[in-house]
């Protein structure tokens, strides 16, 4: 087992998120009497910035600070510092120049002062694309990792984020899952993550229910029951060639792919979900998408993120 990992098991450190320029105490808590502190034993506590350099080599930014402490009648040591940038420190237990322990807190600035900061994974495959777990697996496994927020967001398939929402619906799994899916269509080889919409934009294609294996039903194509008609491909390439000729897009994009990124984000706009410009740079043969291509969706925003209202 490595030595961070030890740390992690045999000590705590908190409050591990602090404000900058206040004095706060930080308490170094063992956590057992394997780890405990010798209590007639004088330590160095040592703190020590993360982006300013090495102390040695960077003296005068100020760095690092060290305290001569022994530990409190409750075998831990509280630590009162004032911590002036906002970054990442860590907090050195030292004794007989040879550190013990090294744990993190972090200083942050008042616009992040009370705020949580979620975890979550907006892009995954399961089984039902080319993923590697059932879809109930995936969620199980990103719980345990602690993490706040998912999507299950299969290739051309909304359904198995329905299926994993409904099968987890009575269980309180501290953990908000999302309806999702990764969107192909016709003509159009960018892939787009629709994150949170409240119907399926693949499932709008007659020529796309054939990965889905659902059928037309729209209570696998929606979270409520309610989403647009089914089209045919020829509707669908007229309503895109329609709004391509709409729009000022350059000689040197290529339309119709571009408007159809259009055509994608209005309806995942309509369903109250996040677009998301997914891996453009991924290998398939070549470049997925032309680099000035990926430039131009950039430099125009037509992926604009918008709030996710599904639940």
């Amino acid at each position: 087992m490595s030595l961070m990992k030890q740390e992690l098991i045999n000590y705590d450190i908190f409050p591990k998120v602090i404000p900058v320029g206040k004095e706060v105490t930080i308490t170094l808590k063992p956590l057992g009497g394997h780890a405990a502190f010798a209590k007639d034993k004088e330590y160095t506590i040592g703190i020590c910035t993360t982006k300013e350099g090495n102390p040695t080599t960077y003296p005068r930014r100020k760095n690092y600070a060290t305290y001569k402490m022994m530990p409190a009648e409750d075998g831990c040591f509280h630590i009162t510092h004032t911590f002036e940038r906002e970054c990442e420190y860590f907090i050195r237990v030292i004794a007989d120049e040879k550190r013990l322990v090294q744990l993190s807190v972090y200083a942050i600035l008042e616009d992040l002062v009370g705020k949580y900061p979620y975890m979550g994974d907006m892009h995954m495959h399961s089984t039902r694309s080319d993923g590697k777990e059932h879809p109930f697996i995936v969620a199980a496994n990103y719980r345990k990792a602690g993490y706040d927020f998912m999507a299950i967001t299969d290739h051309r398939k909304y359904y198995p984020s329905l299926e994993t929402r409904n099968f987890y619906a009575d269980l309180n799994l501290d953990m908000k899952l999302y309806p999702g899916e990764e969107i192909h269509l016709p003509g159009n080889d960018i892939h787009i993550v629709n994150f949170g919409g409240d119907y399926s934009v693949n499932g709008l294609l007659d020529c796309s229910l054939q990965y889905i294996n659902r059928g037309a039903d729209p209570a696998w194509r929606s979270v409520a029951g309610e989403c647009p008609d089914v089209m045919t491909e020829e509707e669908y390439r007229a309503e895109v060639t329609a709004l391509a000729a709409t729009l000022d897009i350059p000689d040197h994009i290529e339309k119709f792919p571009y408007a159809a990124c259009v055509w994608i984000l209005n309806h995942i706009k309509k369903g109250h979900g996040l677009g998301i410009f997914a891996h453009p740079y991924w290998i398939n043969n070549v470049y997925q998408v032309p680099e000035d291509f990926t430039d131009y969706m950039f430099e125009t925003h037509p992926l604009m993120p918008l709030r996710c209202s599904a639940v």
